[in-house]
């Protein structure tokens, strides 16, 4: 693991082997646990975060064939019941803070892709028979956001300055789109190297998520 590798004189093989047992358990645990097969159904965030959690789990097992298969299901399991023909996110829209878990889920489907890169699944160019995919999530994002009313559904606090730039460097890096940066001039880096910071490892897409503000775009919500 990356602790033995990057630190083999404060991570023993003793740790490495508990580490490894109680990710097994934690596995387990997962595909077993009331509560887990409940999030496991769940059909909004929780669902896609319960497979972001999963197959990490399972990576970080070497389990490839146990995750490839729960990013292959990502598609039919969690895009197509999660996302309408258009992009939009129903379950996400209808709340209270419909822009932060819009771009929560977003981020978990960024996620799951990325991992997919790993174990042979291309979940970033995979779509329905109906257009439901990945780049249609974020197209109906930008499509909205442009708007000159900004966001138009409800959103009664701020979302982080930091949120839609890294979502969009993690899809651009996947789709090798550029998901019109010039309606996003405001929010995007300026040069190569600030870009450089949001493309990081280290610059998860759902770090800081409900830091600081974007007000240019999320506007104020229709009444």
């Amino acid at each position: 693991m990356l602790l033995q590798k990057h630190a083999p004189t404060s991570w023993t093989d003793a740790d490495d082997v508990g580490l490894r047992a109680w990710c097994e358990a934690l596995l387990q645990w997962l595909g077993e646990s009331p509560i887990a097969i409940e999030e496991h159904n769940a059909t909004n965030n929780h669902g896609i975060y319960f497979d972001v959690l999963v197959t990490s789990v399972a990576l970080c097992l070497d389990e490839r064939d146990f995750a490839r298969d729960r990013v292959s299901q990502a598609l039919t399991r969690r895009i197509a019941e999660q996302m309408r023909p258009d992009g939009g996110l129903p379950h996400e829209l209808g709340r209270t803070l419909s822009l932060t878990y819009t771009l929560l889920n977003l981020g978990g489907y960024c996620l799951l892709a990325q991992f997919g890169e790993h174990v042979g699944v291309d979940l970033w160019n995979a779509s329905t028979p109906d257009g439901r995919c990945i780049a249609r999530g974020f197209a109906f994002l930008t499509d909205q956001l442009s708007q000159p009313v900004g966001w138009r559904y409800e959103q009664i606090s701020p979302v982080p300055a930091t949120g839609l730039p890294r979502l969009l460097v993690a899809a651009e890096a996947g789709l090798g789109a550029s998901f019109e940066r010039d309606r996003f001039a405001g929010v995007l880096p300026d040069d190569d190297s600030q870009l450089a910071l949001f493309s990081d490892e280290s610059a998860n897409p759902l770090i800081e998520m409900r830091v600081d503000v974007f007000e240019m775009l999320a506007g104020t919500p229709n009444a």
